[in-house]
């Protein structure tokens, strides 16, 4: 894979898990996080919702996929938000303990 395999993994966690970012990996954008996950494979925390809502039939169908869809989109724009503040947090923090530390 190219420069996307880079951040893929760091000691064994992908973007998407908290522990990437505990153990030192790469703080990186939301939309790199997703470009990450969608190589892995993953098939997303509502997979077996959504195959549920799929299988039933219309209208009930599309009101289920509909009302999946919008809570995802409320929680992914909290989430963003919180992701933000913790990203520059976390730069914040790495910039000044662990770069005052390397020059030591």
């Amino acid at each position: 894979m190219n420069a996307a395999k880079s951040y893929i993994e760091h000691r064994g966690y992908q973007p998407g898990h908290p522990w990437y970012y505990k153990l030192g990996g790469k703080v990186l954008r939301p939309k790199q996080i997703l470009s990450a996950v969608k190589a892995s494979g993953y098939q997303g925390y509502r997979f077996d919702d959504i195959q549920q809502a799929d299988n039933k039939a219309e209208p009930q169908r599309s009101v289920a996929l509909r009302n999946i869809r919008q809570e995802v989109l409320t929680r992914l724009i909290s989430d963003l938000s919180s992701y933000r503040a913790y990203a520059r947090d976390l730069r914040d923090y790495r910039a000044r303990f662990i770069g005052a530390r390397l020059q030591l």
